[in-house]
């Protein structure tokens, strides 16, 4: 018999936990079979600076790349777990 499993990642802005400086934690939303944790990446960025159909922060952004490096990262090693 085979067994499918299904495993998703959708990152987000935790927009209940707005810092001081006006930014928002962005974390990861892990499903596996249909349960899911959120967890921290502990990056953290404006509103206005996410693009919310890629789940990342606009190429636009100063620095973006830095910290986009950092979520493809979490992504990488969440699938290796």
């Amino acid at each position: 018999m085979k067994t499918t499993h299904t495993f998703i990642v959708h990152f987000w802005l935790k927009k209940k936990s707005v810092k001081k400086d006006g930014t928002i934690p962005i974390y990861a939303r892990v499903r596996l079979d249909g349960n899911s944790k959120d967890i921290s990446t502990i990056e953290s960025i404006l509103e206005s600076n996410w693009c919310l159909l890629a789940e990342k922060i606009n190429n636009k952004v100063k620095n973006a790349s830095l910290t986009n490096n950092v979520l493809d990262d979490t992504l990488s090693g969440l699938k290796t777990i």
